[in-house]
């Protein structure tokens, strides 16, 4: 709590963003209740993480003693649910802007230093590895600690704080201290005024820029063509097209039957920064690699009120379908439960890989693909490398969501409403996160150097049979 009080002197720092809209300390309050109320009728992983206590006292201390602004708001009931630590729970923040400007730089962190791994700006004397010391006079890392008050994390995962904060500072930054043109930056020895960009202008930039490491989902490539050593880069389990997952279903299969084709023999399945997608293709992708029928869920559950967002009553139709799929009821609501052996999805036949499986995974490896990588690991197929995932091992608070709009300032919370729980195999380990088999992080000589540690090591291993 006293790390908690510390970052929060940071709320009255002046924010530009919305200052007109000013909300009083009751308004502020009633909001920050009605989102204790909301979590507690929707939500079914209210208390889980946390005691009601410590829930309560957080609400109390983030209470203003006078107006505040919007964004300030933002902050405080951003404050509010972090705590809950889970990362499907978010606020949306405020927004006027409809094309913001955004830090054109992506770091990376090394101890308590920060340099850049992408420069996004047009200015080319910004050398990647160059280091950030403060942002229009303030250090850098107090920066970075103020900023994970802006999104939680499975049981306060520090891998995944970690990772969101590295890859998405600049979103954070600007979610912190609202709408900005420039900042005055100080790099290595100098001082820079560095102009903010628009995603788009960004992005042209980085393409131009990176293009050759711009990662693309389902990319395939042979390693080592003596050994038949291939990497597979699964960067989401979500296709292009968000309604239907048919192009992500055929481009797997024709991966895998080139695999097959290539004769393959270890495959690196690389799922670093796979924030999840649709769980039909973690079905799709363990048929390919599994060979022995497996369940996805032990057991899927929803709050009653929850159902009633889920399963419109309205609908008719839709609640008597939620019925019969979750057919068990408890005093929390409605689940559906996975014992059946009948149930069991099956591997494919054709293109079935049956060879070695090296498994990467880093922080930002969340939801469905933390789901992945705990079944493999409970399937004992593969070679686990890198970091833990962002998720828990047990599974997650996810599935559909609820967004309910708060009262006074407007702000809209997103509420996961199923509980979904992992199939474990019969298995229980101590760990809450899943471990890997080596601990692997990017040294920082390797970075200056634009060299994969986790994927060379990864390679390495398979190249002397298992010997790091």
């Amino acid at each position: 709590m006293q790390k908690f009080l510390g970052l929060f002197l940071a709320f009255l720092l002046p924010t530009p963003l919305l200052a007109q809209k000013k909300l009083s300390a009751e308004e502020v309050r009633q909001d920050l209740v009605q989102v204790q109320s909301l979590l507690e009728k929707y939500y079914p992983g209210m208390y889980f993480y946390e005691y009601p206590k410590d829930f309560a006292n957080r609400l109390d201390f983030l209470v203003p003693k006078d107006s505040v602004d919007l964004l300030s708001t933002y902050r405080r009931v951003s404050a509010l649910i972090s705590g809950v630590m889970d990362q499907h729970l978010s606020v949306v923040p405020p927004e006027t802007n409809e094309n913001p400007k955004y830090l054109p730089f992506i770091l990376k962190r090394f101890d308590k230093h920060f340099y850049i791994q992408y420069n996004q700006s047009p200015d080319s004397s910004i050398a990647r590895g160059s280091r950030i010391l403060k942002i229009d006079s303030i250090d850098i890392l107090e920066d970075y600690q103020r900023f994970s008050q802006l999104f939680g994390a499975d049981n306060d995962n520090l891998y995944s704080k970690n990772y969101n904060l590295e890859r998405r500072f600049s979103t954070y930054y600007h979610r912190w201290y609202g709408s900005k043109d420039s900042a005055t930056i100080i790099i290595d020895t100098s001082s820079k005024t560095i102009p903010f960009l628009t995603a788009k202008e960004a992005l042209t930039w980085t393409t131009k820029r990176y293009g050759q490491v711009i990662r693309k989902n389902l990319d395939y490539k042979v390693l080592d063509s003596t050994l038949h050593i291939a990497h597979l880069d699964l960067l989401s389990f979500r296709g292009k097209k968000k309604l239907n997952e048919r192009e992500f279903k055929m481009t797997l299969k024709s991966r895998f039957k080139q695999i097959e084709k290539d004769s393959i023999q270890s495959l690196i399945l690389d799922m670093r920064g796979n924030g999840g997608g649709a769980i039909v293709n973690v079905k799709r992708l363990l048929q390919c690699v599994l060979q022995e029928p497996f369940q996805l869920y032990d057991s899927i559950s929803v709050t009653k009120n929850g159902f009633k967002k889920v399963f419109k009553p309205y609908l008719g139709i839709t609640t008597i379908a939620g019925r019969a799929y979750l057919n068990k009821k408890n005093e929390q609501g409605f689940y559906r439960t996975y014992y059946n052996k009948g149930q069991a999805h099956k591997p494919n036949k054709k293109h079935n890989y049956k060879g070695n499986l090296v498994v990467l995974m880093d922080g930002g490896s969340y939801s469905a693909t933390t789901f992945t990588i705990a079944l493999l690991k409970n399937k004992e197929r593969g070679i686990f490398v890198g970091t833990p995932p962002g998720g828990a091992d047990w599974g997650s608070f996810a599935g559909l969501d609820y967004t309910a709009k708060l009262k006074n300032s407007g702000l809209k919370v997103r509420i996961p409403l199923m509980s979904l729980i992992h199939n474990t195999e019969g298995k229980k380990r101590e760990d809450f996160f899943v471990q890997p088999d080596y601990h692997i992080e990017q040294s920082y000589s390797d970075f200056l150097e634009r060299k994969d540690t986790v994927l060379g090591f990864a390679l390495k291993l398979l190249q002397n049979e298992g010997n790091p």
